[in-house]
């Protein structure tokens, strides 16, 4: 299965069929919050997808806004996922799922933070039991906390 195969299996279940369009890569929109926040706050449906300068790659999907001030935002659909490992991490339901702050990038709340000027910030994922159903501390990240970005993508979804 196709790592593509693999995301859009999560998100639709194999009902629809979906469609991807790229609002903002941090290698061509210079990596600061505010522009993260212009392209991509008006979109309900988004994939986060995220590779560090050491390889990992992981992710996640939201059917909310990133529209807020110091919000924290309950999504059910919410989802995380490692690429790396070709693994699903749900959120647990009754928790929020994303936080919404302009002078931070995509946030899933437990689970990974992207810092104000990603591309000389980074990032940072969180420990287990936090809000998606990780089995290990920094699971995302390979067990590490901290990370460097090399490439951030984030896509408006559409289901038709």
């Amino acid at each position: 299965m196709s790592e593509l195969e693999f995301i859009s299996s999560k998100i639709h279940e194999n009902q629809y069929e979906i469609y991807f369009n790229l609002l903002y890569k941090t290698s061509e929109d210079n990596g600061k919050s505010f522009t993260f926040h212009n392209n991509c706050d008006s979109n309900q449906t988004t994939l986060i997808l995220l590779e560090t300068k050491k390889g990992c790659r992981f992710g996640g999907f939201t059917n909310r806004t990133w529209r807020g001030h110091d919000e924290e935002k309950v999504d059910n659909d919410a989802f995380l996922f490692s690429l790396n490992k070709m693994k699903i991490f749900n959120l647990v339901r009754g928790n929020k799922a994303i936080g919404c702050c302009p002078k931070f990038g995509p946030f899933f709340i437990g689970g990974f933070k992207i810092f104000g000027n990603c591309l000389a910030n980074g990032g940072c994922t969180f420990m287990k039991g936090l809000n998606y159903e990780m089995d290990r501390d920094f699971e995302l990240k390979n067990g590490e906390e901290n990370f460097k970005i090399k490439d951030l993508e984030v896509y408006d979804i559409k289901i038709a």
